[in-house]
């Protein structure tokens, strides 16, 4: 479970899946503006990115579809994961 470095409230596990550089999540508990950081984000941007391009690359066959369910699975488990939230000053 993700917390707000501010208060240390629970952040439920799908928020950052649509997190992206330039947006924000707002916490339930205390209001603050929680941004991802920038590094972690862009690395799990870039695989994601990856995952699309082999997805229209091999589009036709079965067993690539499903190494890039996978990967996609992996992928929105990672941003749950090693997403680490930040307060703007």
């Amino acid at each position: 479970m993700l917390k707000c470095p501010k208060c240390g409230g629970k952040i439920p596990f799908y928020k950052p899946w649509l997190l992206t550089n330039h947006s924000h999540i707002t916490c339930s508990s205390c209001s603050e503006k929680l941004y991802a950081n920038k590094k972690i984000n862009s690395g799990i941007g870039g695989f994601i990115v990856g995952i699309i391009i082999g997805f229209f690359r091999f589009k036709f066959s079965f067993w690539m579809w499903m190494i890039i369910i996978l990967l996609f699975l992996c992928a929105l488990l990672a941003s749950t994961v090693f997403t680490k939230f930040e307060i703007k000053e």
